[in-house]
């Protein structure tokens, strides 16, 4: 078996306050496969200190009222959107 083509992955940190965007393009360019590692935030996350966990976000969560989903529902899909694998 021979294989004609690799693909790379690369995981990275990548959520709602972190959204990676340069990396992501960068990526995209070369055909990497960005993976979202704490998609949903972790608690010492390098994020600002003052934003909100992002499950409690008052933007979050009208969006998720909004679209009648969860607030998780809402930034995986948002990820999703983004290019980033989960």
């Amino acid at each position: 078996m021979v294989i004609s083509h690799f693909t790379s992955y690369f995981q990275v940190e990548c959520h709602p306050y972190l959204t990676q965007n340069k990396l992501i393009a960068f990526c995209k360019e070369r055909e990497i496969v960005i993976t979202a590692y704490s998609p949903l935030c972790r608690p010492n996350s390098i994020a600002a200190a003052d934003s909100p966990a992002p499950l409690k976000d008052p933007k979050i969560q009208e969006l998720a009222k909004k679209y009648n989903k969860s607030e998780a529902q809402i930034i995986l899909r948002y990820l999703v959107s983004i290019y980033t694998g989960l």
